[in-house]
């Protein structure tokens, strides 16, 4: 009996000690996740800017159409990164217990009342404007 008990401590304490290293692991990644999104959306500021500036020219006669067509794919692989990197960053956080507003979420019940937020990734500002800015360039090639 004295031997089950002791088994099932140093399995308890084995258990407890693989939780805290995933939820540890799990904050460090959240971290990271978080400072390379805060990148890649000044990325993205950078190739809507280029896109821009680009579509101009190609209206002028200055770049040929294909240059905008590259723009806009450039502009369409970021805010595809953006978005996979915000759909982790919410998986993170819901591991980790932190809210969308970055509050303890608490119950795990919560799950239900996570998942009615707006959008497709949790966030209603994320993806705006991304439909009317990735349209594919008419004219020819």
């Amino acid at each position: 009996m004295e031997e089950q008990t002791k088994s099932q401590k140093i399995v308890l304490e084995e258990m407890r000690n693989s939780v805290i290293t995933r939820t540890a692991m799990s904050y460090l990644e959240l971290g990271k996740v978080q400072h390379s999104l805060e990148l890649l959306r000044k990325e993205r500021e950078s190739a809507e800017k280029i896109l821009q500036v680009t579509q101009e020219r190609q209206g002028e006669g200055f770049e040929l159409p294909v240059e905008v067509t590259k723009a806009q794919l450039t502009q369409a692989q970021v805010t595809q990164r953006v978005l996979q990197l915000e759909g982790r960053e919410d998986e993170l956080e819901f591991f980790c217990g932190i809210s969308w507003a970055g509050e303890y979420a608490g119950d795990p019940g919560d799950a239900g009342r996570a998942a009615g937020r707006s959008g497709a990734s949790g966030r209603q500002s994320r993806g705006a404007g991304v439909d009317e800015q990735h349209q594919p360039a008419t004219g020819a090639v």
